[in-house]
């Protein structure tokens, strides 16, 4: 009887820790087919980036700043670029949680939210 409330708990811990991912294509018209995750790209810079491309979205993530770290960021942002189809991503923010909602973590056990965004680009020819 004891078990079920654990293993309940549990699978809500599983479904709170994760990074959630949207997109917003800049293009609400505009649809691709998906890619295979292992073929985005990741970009530092646009500068970096020396083929041809359009942008096609912005991917925004949400996550516990204490359970993911940057790296777990960006592999849920390549899922949902692969998803959309984008070829690559190019990262443009990350926000770390203030010190006020550390704070709040602290004291009433809350999360503290990491948050980034990503350009989501698809080469205008084959690489």
């Amino acid at each position: 009887m004891n078990r079920l409330p654990k293993a309940l708990s549990l699978a809500l811990v599983g479904l709170s820790a994760c990074v959630t991912t949207n997109a917003v294509m800049l293009d609400p018209l505009a649809s691709y087919p998906p890619v295979p995750e292992a073929e985005i790209v990741v970009y530092v810079d646009e500068a970096d980036v020396e083929a041809e491309f359009v942008k096609i979205a912005l991917i925004y993530a949400e996550g516990d700043a204490d359970l993911h770290d940057q790296s777990q960021f960006v592999e849920a942002m390549r899922k949902k670029a692969a998803e959309i189809g984008a070829h690559a991503i190019i990262l443009e923010d990350f926000e770390e949680p203030s010190t006020g909602a550390r704070v709040a973590e602290a004291i009433l056990g809350t999360s503290a939210e990491r948050r980034a965004r990503v350009l989501a680009i698809r080469f205008v020819s084959p690489r």
